[in-house]
């Protein structure tokens, strides 16, 4: 949504951080873009989504908020359909304020 300003204020540097925290699920698709929009960008670009995307994997990430995912293919469907079954374990969470402005 910040990446194409979808009800909010276009943000790439946002954008790229919550990128950076979903790639964290193995997706290729979300890795492959996430990896697109950063080889594409400027190096000061590139050194402040690498800032982003450590601090909103320290606050939001799978392994910060005890979440592990596991992904498998439907072979149900013959587009060979991946479906993430993620699920929270014991621990202690941490919440943190999302920003919706840079």
């Amino acid at each position: 949504m910040f990446l194409k300003g979808q009800y909010l204020t276009q943000s790439t540097k946002l954008g790229m951080g919550w990128l950076g925290v979903a790639a964290e699920a193995g997706i290729d698709e979300w890795s492959s873009q996430c990896s697109a929009f950063y080889n594409a960008a400027s190096v000061v670009q590139q050194q402040q989504f690498d800032e982003i995307v450590a601090l909103y994997k320290q606050q939001y990430g799978l392994k910060s908020q005890n979440v592990s995912c596991q992904k498998s293919v439907s072979a149900k469907h013959r587009f060979n359909e991946v479906k993430v079954d993620c699920e929270k374990y014991e621990g202690v969470v941490i919440t943190s304020p999302i920003e919706l402005v840079e």
